[in-house]
């Protein structure tokens, strides 16, 4: 929640990306199967003219995806924490082993994560009612990177609770840009340095996902979700 402390300090959510080796949890955790910048843009076929590779963003925001955890540590002494502090994430039960790789990391510069392990009927609704203590997992980005859904002052997906004047700016001249997709999409070619620089989200790396398919199965591309999901 970045509405309340410690997460309403920019300081303290890039120590918190900052201590984490991103690298190592693609290549170890997930045996190299994964992106280590997949977010707010995904590196798909359908978005590389609007995906910016790790090493053409900006140094700063390069560097928060590296791994410096005495960087870290500087920025939590800096915002007032020079010994760290408690928190939790609740979680589901399939993140927990990835959250335990965080927590380790997370610990050497001194702040003491919990991992709150929830069954998803409690889960979804502590992310809907936003009534988490600190900090919970949530759904990967929906459908359309454009909509930019986990950033949006009113949107259910914005689960930490953000209130960017910049944002909500970029959000407005997205919808005047429709049904420009191109103009669309540079809209948030433009804004993901900043989105990635204030960390509101601590994004890990994200693991490909497979599709199969029987070979009798005509005009299919492996899609799973067309931008409407239907609860049951």
């Amino acid at each position: 929640k970045v509405t309340e402390p410690p997460y309403n300090d920019i300081r303290v959510r890039q120590a918190l990306m900052l201590a984490i080796d991103h690298e190592v949890i693609a290549k170890e955790f997930y045996s190299g199967k994964a992106d280590v910048l997949a977010w707010p843009v995904p590196n798909v076929p359908g978005y590389r003219d609007i995906y910016i590779p790790l090493d053409n963003l900006p140094l700063p925001v390069k560097e928060l995806l590296g791994y410096h955890p005495e960087k870290a540590k500087q920025l939590l002494a800096q915002a007032g924490y020079p010994k760290g502090f408690k928190t939790e994430v609740v979680c589901l039960e399939r993140e927990a082993d990835v959250l335990s790789i965080v927590q380790s990391y997370w610990a050497s510069i001194g702040v003491d994560l919990k991992i709150d392990i929830k069954e998803r009927g409690s889960w979804v609704a502590m992310v809907a009612r936003k009534t988490f203590p600190h900090m919970i997992t949530t759904y990967p980005q929906p459908g359309d990177p454009v909509s930019q859904a986990a950033l949006g002052q009113n949107s259910f997906y914005n689960v930490a609770m953000v209130n960017d004047p910049r944002i909500e700016g970029y959000l407005r001249a997205s919808e005047k840009a429709w049904p420009d997709a191109a103009k669309e999409r540079q809209l948030l070619k433009e804004v993901t340095p900043y989105i990635l620089e204030q960390s509101y989200y601590v994004f890990l790396p994200a693991a490909y996902d497979y599709a199969f398919w029987q070979p009798w199965v005509k005009s299919h591309k492996g899609e799973g979700y067309i931008g409407y999901m239907a609860c049951i």
